[in-house]
């Protein structure tokens, strides 16, 4: 218990002194600001010598590459916004030029005590939100469903009574602009929630910088100390990942059970019955049903689906089926006389009414779900 925390957010000395008592390890993620408050309440040569002295406990982290969310304002057009991070190989570290110049506070003044800028510098490490991570989650951010949902959440979580402030058709959307290879996008941002209610903007803000910089808190295995904002969003994420995850593996144990007669792929490939060599085979069979299965949205129920899917009737089943039958040989008969063979038609439409019925529905019907679970599936499983 209370191995390790990552602090971030808004936290003041007392925070931190309170949780480096409890925790073995703490990082704590400084910039600029949160160095100067702390050191509007400690002494920087105090607070650097307890660093140094407890530094495989407490480390301090510096983002010098951070998500970065930039308004620009075109004449005549409505603001446009980016959501980025300037990659590291472009950026020199701000701290270097910061401390050199003595631009950090103290109860006594400005920090221009070089030798503790340059102690206090050597117990940082630093870190980066790459721009590929930022660029993911601006992109997630276009999903104006998913957004809406985050921020009905908190507002549940902090403010009830301004969730039912929102608009029935509540509007977030971030619109693309500009679309460059090099800088990224801009975007317009469209909504018509009141100002009573929440800033938009700031939402969108928290939503970006929170979720770029959890990617890269993940990789230091502790707890998080963040923001009230930051805290709702991370929980939410993780309790729907959860619900997901759980729900897929109910909807393919129901699946195995009811379908497939309660037998799976990973039974019998673990009992030996089947090597991986005869399920190769099967996989490079299955390119239809696993686009099926990939078409079916998130909230649908894979096994209703199923059965929707093999019981819907296609445009060609709901016509007579002597219809299609003579429509379809006779088209074949004269495709065949168009191309020269004269009278061929007549012959080849008496041959194929000899053909299967089965295969011929198939045919006609095209591809359902069922044809691969019928046969490649169940031959797998059962031969």
């Amino acid at each position: 218990m209370f191995e390790s925390i990552c602090i971030s957010g808004d936290y003041d000395l007392g925070l931190l002194a309170e949780k480096a008592l409890f925790y073995d390890k703490v990082k704590l993620i400084v910039n600029e600001d949160r160095l100067n408050r702390l050191f509007s309440k400690v002494h920087p040569a105090s607070f650097i010598s307890f660093l140094e002295e407890h530094r495989e406990n407490i480390q301090l982290v510096y983002f010098w590459v951070l998500p970065a969310v930039r308004t620009f304002f075109p004449k005549n057009e409505n603001p446009n916004i980016t959501f980025t991070s300037i990659d590291e190989d472009y950026v020199d570290p701000y701290l270097d030029y910061l401390w050199e110049k003595g631009g950090l506070n103290s109860p006594e003044g400005s920090f221009i005590d070089l030798s503790l800028a340059r102690r206090l510098y050597k117990l940082m490490s630093k870190d980066v939100v790459p721009s590929e991570t930022t660029k993911k989650y601006a992109e997630e951010m276009e999903n104006e469903e998913k957004v809406l949902a985050y921020l009905e959440n908190y507002l549940l979580k902090t403010d009830p009574l301004s969730l039912r402030k929102l608009p029935r058709d509540t509007k977030l959307r971030l619109n693309v602009v500009e679309d460059d290879p090099y800088t990224g996008k801009k975007y317009e941002m469209e909504h018509n929630i009141g100002e009573d209610v929440l800033d938009p903007f700031q939402f969108l803000s928290s939503y970006f910088n929170t979720f770029s910089t959890m990617e890269v808190w993940a990789n230091y295995s502790s707890d998080f100390q963040t923001s009230t904002m930051s805290s709702i969003l991370i929980e939410h994420r993780l309790n729907s990942l959860y619900n997901q995850t759980i729900k897929q593996i109910e909807q393919q144990e129901v699946f195995n059970n009811t379908i497939l007669k309660n037998r799976s792929i990973r039974e019998v490939i673990n009992s030996g019955e089947k090597n991986f060599l005869d399920y190769i085979d099967l996989y490079e069979r299955s390119k239809k049903f696993k686009q099926w299965v990939t078409d079916i949205p998130p909230e649908s129920n894979l096994v209703q689906e199923y059965i929707n899917t093999i019981n819907a009737k296609t445009w060609a089943e709901k016509l007579p089926s002597k219809t299609i039958r003579f429509g379809m040989f006779t088209g074949t008969g004269l495709l065949v006389d168009t191309l020269g063979a004269s009278g061929v038609g007549t012959l080849l439409g008496t041959s194929l009414s000899a053909v299967d019925s089965f295969l011929l529905d198939k045919l006609i019907t095209g591809w359902k779900p069922n044809h691969f679970i019928e046969n490649e599936f169940e031959s797998f499983l059962h031969s």
